[in-house]
């Protein structure tokens, strides 16, 4: 697997904002913000869902990442983005990184020292994306 940096859902900040889902509330995380597309390593192989959710959660076990939530976002939260459905799909597209509406994003978060670095994961049979912030002096 691999980033697909032709994609549009490929992007990077110096700073921007990921918000996060505990699995009842959301938050905020500002920092350091790159959000990927991935695709199969060669590009012609079939995707493979099974594959890049393992993968991803093996890695992040791995590193010590506390998975927050495995939950799809309620109506009710989604809603306060805007009040048509064109308003929450933008405010979405800002800060989730795949379908945050319609799909299940998976949320991780890790703490170093000196930084918290947060994790938005969502994958369908079609694609996968990442979603990280990096959080500086956040103790």
């Amino acid at each position: 697997m691999k980033v697909n940096t032709s994609s549009s859902d490929t992007e990077s900040y110096d700073f921007h904002k990921l918000e996060m889902f505990d699995g009842n509330t959301l938050f905020g995380m500002e920092g350091r913000v790159k959000k990927m597309s991935i695709e199969m390593d060669p590009y012609d192989k079939p995707w493979n869902q099974y594959l890049f959710d393992k993968s991803v959660n093996d890695y992040l076990k791995s590193i010590g990442a506390k998975q927050i939530s495995n939950k799809k976002i309620p109506t009710e939260l989604i809603n306060t983005w805007g009040e048509t459905p064109d308003e929450q799909y933008e405010y979405m597209h800002k800060f989730y990184t795949g379908d945050a509406i319609d799909g299940k994003v998976r949320m991780f978060v890790f703490k170093t020292p000196d930084k918290k670095i947060g994790f938005q994961i969502y994958s369908n049979v079609a694609t996968g994306n990442i979603g990280v912030v990096e959080m500086e002096n956040s103790k």
